[in-house]
């Protein structure tokens, strides 16, 4: 029964310690409809909306050179940071999530794509490199 266990921690540990690259790859094709407003990978240009190299971790309305909105910087403020957890309510719903933000998307419906997204957003560290999968 021991041995029985020990091979289902290790199974789920494997399954779920990294990103399937599957759903980055589906975060990716996902990705897009993002680029009119936001860039990520190496030497991004904020556009309308800031770039997201390193944006899983790092504080709401982190990076200084970018005019972020009253909402946002007031919840950097307070210590929020964009975890998964943040991420996945913003990218569901961001007018709901953050009120007043000037983000001009409607939000997400499929749970797997929220995921497969924030996946993709987490493959990119501070300078737009990935972490080989």
């Amino acid at each position: 029964m021991q041995r029985i266990a020990g091979i289902l921690f290790v199974f789920l540990w494997a399954v779920t310690a990294v990103p399937a690259q599957e759903s980055v790859e589906r975060g990716a094709a996902l990705f897009p409809r993002c680029e009119p407003c936001h860039a990520i990978g190496p030497d991004p240009v904020d556009r309308i909306g800031p770039h997201l190299n390193g944006v899983v971790g790092r504080p709401i309305a982190g990076l200084p050179d970018y005019s972020y909105s009253r909402t946002l910087r007031t919840a950097g403020d307070a210590g929020l940071v964009w975890d998964r957890a943040t991420l996945t309510r913003y990218l569901k719903n961001p007018r709901h999530s953050f009120p007043g933000t000037s983000m001009a998307f409607a939000g997400m419906r499929v749970r797997a794509d929220i995921d497969a997204m924030v996946d993709y957003l987490e493959s990119f560290d501070t300078d737009g490199a990935t972490a080989p999968q």
